[in-house]
């Protein structure tokens, strides 16, 4: 169903196996293309490696929720290596029946680690500031982790870091509530009251 890989004209660029027709190309390669084996042809080498990152109005404290509100500043400077693109600006809003993306960053490296490296860069000098929530530091951390600094993601990846997460949140909450309640015990034996039963 569809078409085929090696029929589109900008694979068969990319692989070096034009079709000398002019560029009724769609038309013209479907149907006089011959096919070629993916695995034996020399394709362009890459030229570096480019990192994306959307930046989103989700709250990732609260599950990547979406959040609205105004946008009282957004600044970012493009530099040679790392550029983006938003469509909210300085005074504007993002609307609560609104998709939560707001901005596209894009960083290139001489390698995947320099592409990664400039990308931190670039989303460390995004000021947004407003009545929303971002990703932008909890990505930050992202590309900081070692799983993917060394591409040992998968599909499943991310939804395991936030759990993980999650479940830090309730060891923290839980270690916290246990000590709030053996300083209220210990409080009440420096009292030289006894501790009512329901307090441990």
């Amino acid at each position: 169903m569809g078409i085929s890989l090696w029929q589109i004209p900008e694979i068969r660029r990319f692989y070096g196996i034009e079709h000398g027709a002019g560029y009724d190309a769609w038309r013209k390669t479907s149907v006089v293309a011959t096919s070629f084996d993916f695995d034996k042809a020399e394709s362009t080498r890459p030229k570096g490696h480019c990192v994306a990152v959307r930046v989103t109005s989700e709250d990732p404290d609260d599950g990547f929720k979406p959040t609205s509100g105004k946008v009282q500043e957004l600044s970012f400077k493009s530099k040679p290596n790392v550029w983006a693109y938003f469509s909210v600006k300085s005074g504007g809003g993002i609307h609560e029946f609104s998709d939560s993306q707001f901005g596209h960053v894009f960083a290139f490296g001489e390698s995947r680690a320099l592409a990664i490296a400039n990308m931190v860069l670039g989303l460390k000098e995004i000021q947004i500031r407003g009545e929303i929530r971002t990703n932008v530091d909890y990505t930050i951390d992202l590309l900081h982790a070692s799983d993917y600094r060394e591409n040992k993601i998968h599909t499943g990846w991310l939804d395991s870091r936030i759990a993980m997460r999650e479940s830090r949140k309730a060891s923290l909450k839980a270690a916290a509530s246990s000590a709030a309640m053996v300083s209220d015990y210990i409080g009440y034996l420096e009292k030289g009251q006894i501790p009512p039963k329901g307090l441990m």
